[in-house]
């Protein structure tokens, strides 16, 4: 009555040719490299989520657990797909950037199989907040007093509250989340 449908699941995976090692988190794309750091994959935010998740499904070679998501005052309906602490988001929130379709978020250095997290400059789930600080002096930070630090990782675009790109959370002086493409400072 009223619900969601949900969106279908990838196939499950097959082993894929080539092992993917290392994923990269930009305020543009995803991009999942080899050992060898051969690109296997560019995923941009602003193509068919449906198809960006059987890209990553295939590339990985994992499975994802897909769940539904109800419609909010911050995000439209849709479906979450997540390899472990790798998670793409098909309803884009209001705090996603102009343009992308879905978004991606990682609460894990790894996917749920081992594949390697990271942003294009580096930086993890896991990493001390004063460390992204150290090496990024004047990046756009927001420490609210409420327990938790939003740092700009990568700029996108615009400026002020409406800048966009690469998003870090920090709680507990870590980083326990990596969000793109959002508006930075985007208050939901």
């Amino acid at each position: 009555a009223g619900g969601v449908t949900p969106e279908p699941a990838p196939a499950p995976a097959p082993a894929p040719a080539v092992a993917a090692d290392k994923l990269v988190i930009s305020a543009v794309d995803i991009k999942v490299f080899d050992a060898a750091v051969n690109t296997l994959v560019t995923i941009p935010f602003t193509g068919d989520p449906i198809a960006a998740a059987n890209q990553l499904t295939a590339t990985l070679g994992e499975t994802p657990t897909v769940t539904t998501i109800a419609q909010t005052n911050c995000r439209r309906a849709g479906s979450e797909y997540a390899w472990g602490g790798l998670v793409l988001v098909t309803a884009g929130t209001i705090t996603s950037a102009p343009g992308a379709v879905f978004s991606i978020q990682a609460t894990s250095d790894t996917t749920g199989g081992g594949v390697d997290v990271r942003t294009t400059n580096g930086w993890f789930v896991g990493v001390p907040a004063v460390d992204i600080i150290a090496a990024l002096p004047s990046a756009p930070k927001d420490d609210s007093g409420s327990g938790f630090i939003r740092i700009e990782l990568e700029h996108a675009g615009g400026s002020g509250f409406d800048t966009t790109g690469v998003l870090a959370v920090a709680e507990g002086g870590a980083v326990t989340t990596i969000a793109s493409p959002v508006y930075t400072f985007g208050d939901c």
